[in-house]
């Protein structure tokens, strides 16, 4: 099976903290309330590419879709603070060869009626044996 996951959270990983240092940035969404600004990836799907299987018994490509959360609840400023986050996510995502084919922010009021900013995207792309990932629509 391919499996580039730890390479892909990795990437955007060194990317966000670069910049935030103090960002949260976890693989798996914590039920507690995280430090901000916070940062999910979530690798919600992987499966072999259907027109590229064959009776060989190898796997020459996988689709992959990547969903991310960013969070952020500055008093002020913090759509910017979620859009700047997910601006460099996305160039990471882009610079692998993922397409964004969803972008949504979203106003949340969480349990201790704070306001929080949540930005949604999700990514999309096809990755061969060698770690190649390909964009597709």
């Amino acid at each position: 099976m391919i499996d580039y996951e730890n390479k892909v959270f990795t990437d955007i990983y060194n990317a966000v903290i670069a910049s935030y240092p103090n960002a949260f940035i976890s693989a798996v969404e914590v039920l507690n309330e995280p430090t901000f600004p916070a940062v999910f990836v979530n690798f919600e799907d992987s499966a072999p590419t259907p027109r590229y299987v064959n009776s060989s018994r190898s796997e020459p490509f996988r689709d992959m879709v990547v969903d991310v959360n960013v969070y952020s609840n500055l008093q002020s400023g913090r759509k910017e603070q979620a859009k700047a986050i997910m601006a460099i996510i996305d160039a990471e995502m882009v610079a692998m060869g993922f397409v964004q084919s969803a972008m949504n922010p979203l106003d949340l009021t969480n349990s201790r009626n704070k306001l929080v900013t949540r930005l949604f995207a999700r990514y999309t792309a096809s990755v061969d044996v060698n770690g190649i990932f390909y964009s597709r629509r």
